[in-house]
């Protein structure tokens, strides 16, 4: 415990005045980024006070087209197997939990004339924001490097490599977006819709992205000026990266500035160490693959503290997440090497 020196702050031997300033500062922290229908879904999440929610998808029909009149199964009847409908199964698990108590002690308010009590409810709902958009982004990113090292194939047919300063970035994003159109027809995915795809980008890649070669302003035009004054990537949205870091729509994804600070969040619900993803320098996603449940309906309750006079916080906010389709494409630094584990799990920090 430490308390304040009444000899300073001091100037040429004099003592001179200290004020407590009149508002707390604020942290900055993102808000939640990606959110149903952007991204992920959450359609399937109506009842989130169970442990796992089950998903069916009913399997497509394998019976063939036929032409009447012709020598193999052209009868008016159908010589093909009689089908019945087949489901494939999926799962979702809301096990991630942020419920540690916070007390604020009346002493505390009493000797501090600010809103102590706003301002830690102000920072518990950022933690919460933070952590869940870095464990939906470790969930995507999971899925996609343990694939890079299980299938033993180069990971081009769901990633696109770039080198920062060279490669033409929103050509690359474009890359990225042909790679969703292909589909997943394993899981009855012709083609991913193009509304609802989300691109989460570095803020390296975010600086690349509006620089000269990049084709997205031209200064020799009115509407290219207006995206430089404020920084957009397209004409009419204006990014907000003190909010949730929406930069706008290019090839019709939204594209979000994702700090560097949930990259390594993320990394820490993967077991990684700080910097491991630094060659990851975005993600996109369609929203239709991955699936994400968030319990927050009690979220926080204010009791008496029992350790004496003030206040307890009881944050209970549980959330989970899943992927199930080929539905995320990586954008890499060139020569990408591979964490070489395939077998990455989303398990929170505090389990680790």
């Amino acid at each position: 415990m430490s308390t304040s020196n009444y000899g300073v702050p001091i100037i040429d031997s004099f003592a001179t005045a200290r004020k407590l300033a009149p508002v707390i500062m604020n942290n900055i922290v993102q808000k939640l980024q990606l959110k149903d229908g952007t991204g992920i879904t959450g359609k399937f999440s109506q009842d989130v006070y169970t442990d796992e929610i089950r998903i069916i998808r009913q399997v497509a029909l394998t019976q063939e087209a036929r032409t009447l009149g012709q020598a193999t199964d052209g009868k008016h009847f159908s010589a093909q197997t009689i089908e019945q409908p087949v489901s494939a199964h999926y799962g979702m698990r809301i096990r991630h939990i942020y419920n540690t108590p916070i007390d604020v002690p009346q002493s505390m308010m009493d000797m501090i004339p600010l809103d102590l009590l706003n301002s830690t409810s102000a920072i518990l709902d950022q933690a919460i924001a933070k952590n869940v958009n870095a464990s939906t982004l470790a969930e995507m990113l999971a899925t996609e490097l343990n694939y890079e090292y299980n299938s033993g194939t180069p990971l081009g047919d769901r990633s696109v490599e770039v080198t920062l300063g060279t490669t033409n970035i929103a050509d690359a994003i474009i890359d990225m977006g042909a790679i969703l159109d292909d589909g997943d027809t394993t899981n009855g995915v012709d083609i991913y819709a193009k509304v609802g795809r989300s691109l989460q980008i570095r803020p390296s890649v975010n600086k690349e992205l509006k620089q000269a070669g990049n084709a997205v302003y031209d200064i020799g035009n009115w509407k290219g000026q207006d995206m430089l004054q404020v920084g957009a990537i397209d004409p009419v949205h204006i990014p907000n990266h003190h909010a949730d870091g929406f930069l706008g729509e290019l090839d019709q994804n939204a594209v979000y500035l994702t700090s560097n600070a949930i990259w390594t969040l993320a990394e820490g619900y993967l077991g990684l160490t700080a910097g491991d993803l630094d060659d990851v320098y975005g993600l996109l996603s369609a929203y239709e693959g991955t699936g994400r449940a968030l319990a927050f309906t009690n979220s926080v309750q204010v009791i008496p503290s029992p350790l004496g006079q003030g206040v307890r916080l009881l944050p209970l906010y549980r959330w989970g997440h899943s992927n199930w389709f080929k539905s995320c494409i990586l954008l890499l630094k060139t020569d990408f090497v591979s964490l070489g584990t395939g077998s990455l799990s989303v398990i929170a920090p505090g389990s680790r």
